[in-house]
């Protein structure tokens, strides 16, 4: 007896997007990012906003050439309530940007904020060996969409959140630009990550 063939992958477009956003109401990380984004001219500043990808590509959404409005509603109502489920399991963290970082080689160049996170309150039974919250609740993500798995798939080290604030020619560029900027500490930049955006 032949097996059936296995069900076609669903399609995944780099122009959607499951992340992690500052909330819209701590104007002063809001004001601080675009000040820092304006400084290095970032070409995705009107874009895209302050963001971390958690899983990119992600799924297209529905095609309205293929797909009736039923169809599409229902595949997105579907989506949704995996990206429920699996949020539900990681309860709301704290979210700190105190440092930069870079990525990039010969043609390309990124400078980035590295979203550290921590739990709400610390606690003595805090295992150090555990994984840091964002990279649990990326975890969570993947295991509900396991064909968007490719930010944890770049590297030996897996899944490096990063705030992406420009793009540049080159790494050599992008670690020039960072000594343009400073992050501030007083107060520092932080917010409480209670949700996440598709």
């Amino acid at each position: 007896k032949e097996e059936a063939p296995p069900p076609p992958q669903p399609k995944k477009l780099h122009s959607v997007t499951v992340c992690m956003v500052p909330p819209p109401e701590n104007e002063y990380v809001w004001e601080q990012i675009s000040e820092m984004r304006r400084t290095l001219k970032d070409p995705g500043f009107y874009r895209w906003p302050h963001h971390a990808n958690l899983l990119y590509p992600f799924l297209e959404l529905g095609n309205a050439k293929k797909e009736d409005l039923d169809s599409r509603q229902a595949n997105l109502n579907e989506i949704v309530a995996k990206l429920q489920t699996a949020m539900s399991h990681c309860p709301p963290f704290r979210i700190q940007l105190r440092q930069f970082g870079t990525f990039g080689g010969k043609q390309r160049g990124v400078l980035w904020l590295d979203p550290e996170s921590f739990p709400l309150e610390e606690t003595i039974d805090d295992k150090p060996e555990v994984a840091p919250p964002l990279i649990q609740l990326q975890s969570r993500l993947e295991e509900a969409f396991p064909s968007c798995q490719a930010l944890s798939q770049k590297s030996s080290n897996g899944f490096t959140p990063h705030m992406t604030l420009s793009h540049f020619e080159n790494l050599e560029a992008a670690k020039a630009a960072q000594e343009l900027l400073s992050i501030p500490t007083d107060p520092p930049l932080e917010f409480v990550l209670d949700k996440i955006y598709l």
